[in-house]
């Protein structure tokens, strides 16, 4: 996008445009959560199946705060320019127990260090009923959302992140 192209990106977005959200005891929250995230991409994104496949993609993280953090876990969204181009960042963070931890980053290794993404997900979709699970959440960012992942684990901790760029919508407010 040129750089002029760009401006009213740059009004309507600021520094950037999202929000940061605990869910300490909080995951009834999760719903409204999607659904905020949603309102934002329909409002400030192209509604192209690539802006749908983010909030699938905002669905599954959440999902998985729910599902294995311990006590706590915080959701990041934002749109932001980056290097001059519009890009989408989400963030998770939590503790969980240990199995789950170990279970989760060597996934997330599978899936990182995957050069076709849409094969391993096709792998792991004819394998699904062959365990408990299907395991596919985190496959499908790379797979369907076309979003690069990264991840830390310290301390019980695990940080995942998953950016890509976005197609802002022509006339912003």
């Amino acid at each position: 996008m040129a750089e002029q192209a760009l401006a009213p990106v740059a009004r309507a977005w600021g520094a950037s445009l999202g929000f940061v959200a605990n869910f300490r005891g909080r995951w009834g929250l999760v719903t409204s959560t999607r659904q905020l995230v949603a309102e934002l991409c329909n409002h400030y994104l192209k509604p192209t199946e690539q802006t749908a496949s983010l909030v699938m993609a905002v669905q599954e993280l959440l999902e998985n705060l729910a599902k294995y953090a311990d006590a706590d876990g915080t959701f990041e969204f934002r749109l932001a320019l980056d290097g001059g181009a519009p890009k989408v960042t989400i963030r998770t963070e939590n503790a969980s127990t240990e199995e789950h931890l170990a279970r989760a980053i060597a996934h997330l290794e599978r899936i990182v260090a995957a050069p076709e993404p849409l094969a391993l997900y096709d792998e792991w979709v004819a394998s699904s009923g062959e365990r408990e699970g299907s395991h596919l959440g985190l496959i499908r960012l790379r797979a369907e959302a076309g979003l690069v992942l990264q991840f830390s684990s310290e301390a019980g901790r695990l940080c995942l992140e998953a950016r890509g760029s976005v197609e802002p919508r022509e006339a912003l407010p």
